[in-house]
């Protein structure tokens, strides 16, 4: 019978993803007014308003947009900035909605994870999502026997969110919000690849959170589940 059902994994992982995408989504709508982003994005919206009038100047160019402008435009473009940098209460609150970024979608994240990656688990029983559900897989140890709840902790909290999700989108707010370099993008490939090489090169396909964890994902019908 087939242990390491690749195709099948593949699925369940895509349809996993899928479905902490939607739900984090629904989540960072009410998260985005408790860590204070929400408003914190409207006093900065607000800001910029008041300074594109003052200055004369508009804010959202692309690249493109800053390289083709006039050296009296550049001027103003930097006189704005510069205004905005030496106000204290501007800094404060432009940091603050920064720092609600992070934790909206961290927090909206670890959520979503809590919940369909432990607390639906713990409730099929056998470690399994609503994806391995569907595709009839189950999560086992590695000597065979049932996987626990603290199994399933370091699976779900230590393994997918804090190494797999938590650190490429970590990043790639960093990047956006001009806090790292580009070249920090390659470390999320980096850990792409190291993820690959995990489930192509060892027997059992494992991944990441696998080893953290210490278990392995085998089809119900399995001749070790249930050993």
């Amino acid at each position: 019978m087939e242990k390491h059902p690749f195709m099948k994994r593949a699925f369940a992982g895509a349809i996993d993803v899928l479905l902490i995408a939607i739900l984090t989504v629904f989540i960072a709508m009410p998260m985005s007014s408790l860590t204070g982003y929400k408003q914190a994005r409207a006093d900065v919206d607000s800001m910029l308003s008041s300074m594109e009038q003052a200055y004369g100047v508009r804010f959202n160019l692309t690249p493109r947009e800053l390289q083709e402008l006039t050296e009296e435009q550049t001027k103003k473009y930097e006189e704005a900035f510069a205004w905005f940098a030496g106000n204290e209460e501007n800094v404060r609150t432009y940091n603050r909605m920064v720092l609600g970024s992070y934790t909206t979608v961290l927090g909206s994240v670890l959520v979503a994870v809590l919940i369909l990656e432990l607390a639906v688990p713990l409730f099929f029983g056998n470690g399994q999502t609503l994806g391995k559900k569907l595709m009839g897989l189950v999560v086992i140890k590695m000597d065979t026997s049932p996987v626990d709840a603290l199994g399933m902790i370091a699976r779900a909290v230590l393994g997918k969110f804090l190494v797999e999700i938590a650190v490429p989108v970590f990043t790639i707010l960093a990047i956006y919000n001009g806090n790292s370099g580009s070249r920090s993008f390659f470390m999320i490939i980096g850990l792409f690849l190291f993820q690959a090489a995990c489930m192509g090169l060892t027997k059992e396909r494992r991944l990441i959170h696998d080893f953290l964890s210490g278990t392995r994902v085998v089809s119900a019908d399995s001749e070790e589940f249930g050993v």
